[in-house]
């Protein structure tokens, strides 16, 4: 049982396109009586695309003639890709001034009864209540924190505010509170459906704050203590 319990885990949506690309590559074939003619144009494509399907699942080389190219580089290369972008997108929010329309929100929101905390060198700690998760609101602050390998000893982090099952979703501005080395560390990000992320680039650990729910919803979240991040990160 736990074997074949195994063999489904492994079995993912490339190897579904893959068996169904060859499956109707092989129904051309037994419909043709000819054998010369199964093996036309079209069947070839159909088996030609099954196995590059199942080829970038399994396999971690390829291989034809002098070239080779190393599939799990390119797959890291284009994950690497997308976190730069993403931290790209989201770098005008706290490597600029706020405008005085941020400011505005700030006052509107209630941030700007918020006051840093005690903790030397981490602002926020203790400021927002302590807790990642509100079960009175719904919300919940998770991160993901990863080493950027284009800039060693500086990390990617993607912040996210979400909604818990069965409550309702979360709507309008959403404030992070970060380290006081951005320009901006009280950037305003909306929310769309039902949850707001911040992507950020950082060298080390700090507390991160959120307000949300027109300030109704306060909670904090301590990189240092995220089991999930590289220890090299929570040290700093």
């Amino acid at each position: 049982m736990s074997g074949e319990n195994s063999w489904r885990e492994r079995m993912g949506w490339t190897d579904i396109v893959a068996g169904i690309i060859l499956l109707a590559a092989l129904l051309r074939i037994l419909k043709i009586e000819e054998f010369a003619a199964r093996l036309d144009n079209t069947t070839l494509l159909y088996l030609c695309a099954a196995g590059t399907v199942f080829l970038l699942k399994h396999a971690t080389t390829f291989k034809f003639g002098d070239l080779q190219i190393e599939l799990d580089q390119i797959k890291q290369d284009v994950k690497e890709a997308k976190i730069v972008a993403g931290i790209a997108e989201d770098s005008s929010k706290v490597n600029t001034e706020p405008s005085s329309e941020m400011i505005y929100k700030s006052v509107s929101s209630s941030a700007d009864k918020i006051t840093p905390g005690s903790y030397l060198g981490d602002s926020w700690k203790g400021v927002f209540g302590g807790r990642s998760i509100s079960k009175v609101s719904g919300r919940e602050l998770t991160a993901e924190v990863l080493p950027l390998k284009e800039s060693p000893g500086w990390y990617s982090v993607k912040l996210l505010v979400s909604t818990l099952p069965g409550f309702p979703h979360l709507k309008g501005d959403v404030r992070f509170f970060i380290h006081d080395t951005f320009k901006n560390n009280k950037p305003i990000v909306d929310s769309v459906n039902g949850a707001a992320s911040l992507h950020i680039k950082a060298w080390g650990a700090f507390t991160v704050g959120i307000l949300a729910d027109d300030g109704n919803t306060k909670l904090e979240l301590d990189l240092a203590e995220l089991p999930t991040a590289p220890i090299e990160f929570r040290s700093k």
